[in-house]
């Protein structure tokens, strides 16, 4: 397991971290192993990475699998053959689905009951997960979701609306507007981009340019967070 938090005495302030931070750090070695153009940067990542591997078994909640799976997808990109990583996937897509089928309802096509954070990050791991296993039936599970949640946070005026985490804990219920995280819209930009160059369909190239809007100002308060001329 990887720690998390360190004080600023350079002592660490936990034993390991959080499932989540567990699951983030072995999405940023495979997706370092797939990218780095440096041999030994990737060698460092990819013998990390398969030191780390079996803590995906131990993780729990959807989100940390779902990082997991980010991972574990970028891997298989790098080495198609790779049996394990290429098994824990299906085992992944199936719980996904199996998340779907126990949770949907007529209007609400999600893998919980509730809305909480980082959305998109589930669909898009399921969505990569089934590109490089070639599973068609997770895609479209994966495309079903998308488009679900994308309408969800969309406002009437059609710009992006993230779910605020006033909606923790809410059962069925509409997303409450405050207090809605950066995450979610960096989140959409990656999964409506990944949904783009798997289905070429442009009306994810709409949603992930207003998920990024959301920084500009095109928010609930026309507010800027950020400036992409100064990158401030």
């Amino acid at each position: 397991l990887f720690r998390n938090f360190m004080g600023f005495d350079r002592n660490w302030l936990e034993e390991f971290g959080s499932d989540d931070s567990n699951g983030r750090t072995l999405w940023s070695l495979g997706t370092v192993v797939r990218d780095s153009d440096d041999p030994a940067i990737r060698r460092w990542a990819r013998g990390l990475f398969e030191e780390a591997l079996p803590l995906a078994e131990r993780l729990s909640s959807p989100r940390s699998i779902a990082f997991a799976t980010l991972g574990m997808a970028a891997l298989v990109e790098a080495e198609p053959d790779h049996r394990r990583c290429r098994d824990m996937l299906a085992e992944n897509c199936a719980l996904f689905e199996d998340l779907l089928s126990r949770f949907r309802r007529p209007d609400w096509s999600w893998f919980e009951a509730v809305l909480s954070y980082d959305h998109a990050r589930l669909r898009q791991a399921l969505m990569e997960a089934a590109r490089v296993t070639g599973n068609h039936g997770a895609m479209a599970t994966a495309l079903e979701t998308l488009e679900w949640i994308t309408d969800v946070q969309t406002a009437s005026d059609g710009h992006f609306r993230a779910v605020g985490t006033e909606s923790f804990g809410l059962i069925y219920s509409t997303p409450k507007p405050f207090d809605q995280q950066p995450l979610e819209a960096t989140a959409t930009v990656d999964a409506c981009a990944s949904a783009w160059h798997i289905s070429g369909d442009a009306r994810w190239l709409r949603h992930a340019r207003a998920a990024l809007a959301w920084f500009e100002g095109e928010n609930d308060l026309g507010m800027p967070l950020a400036d992409t001329r100064t990158g401030k």
